[in-house]
């Protein structure tokens, strides 16, 4: 009988102990595995999306970009913003911030609390818009890209 009794302690000893492994293995790998942020990851894909577009106007063609999000400013999330030669850009009660030094055009959102630009390019070329240089954002509109000279040219697509 005490060879039983002993066996019984044995396996419920391992019974405990697979599951503390098991609850060692989930709580560490909830840690290891990164947070999947869908706004940054939203902004990642069109900031590429954009840099390929600026590659075909480099390339003598005419390059697409759009944000595809609800029109309704409280709800945006995403936002094309050229800095031009400026650190900050302010609409309504959002201020976004850039790294960079000139020609700073960046994809941007809104997290809820502050807007987060960490997806910028310095372009050689400064950008034009509605006919100026100066700072700009978009936020759902269709744009072609155009090189033309020594300057970009984005221009609104009519609905």
């Amino acid at each position: 009988m005490k060879s039983g009794k002993f066996e019984v302690d044995n396996i419920m000893g391992l019974v405990l102990a697979f599951g503390a492994v098991i609850i060692l293995l989930i709580l560490s790998g909830s840690l290891l595995v990164p947070y999947f942020d869908k706004l940054d990851k939203g902004a990642e894909g069109y900031f590429n999306t954009l840099m390929k577009e600026i590659v075909v106007a480099d390339g003598g063609g005419e390059g697409e970009f759009s944000l595809w999000q609800e029109i309704d400013e409280e709800e945006m999330d995403f936002f094309l913003i050229y800095f031009g030669d400026k650190y900050t850009f302010a609409f309504d009660d959002r201020t976004f911030l850039s790294a960079g030094s000139e020609n700073i055009l960046c994809i941007c959102y809104w997290d809820g609390e502050e807007g987060v630009c960490d997806y910028c390019e310095n372009l050689k070329y400064p950008v034009k818009y509605d006919e100026k240089y100066d700072p700009w954002i978009v936020a759902s509109e269709k744009l072609l890209i155009k090189k033309s000279g020594d300057s970009y040219e984005f221009v609104k697509v009519e609905k």
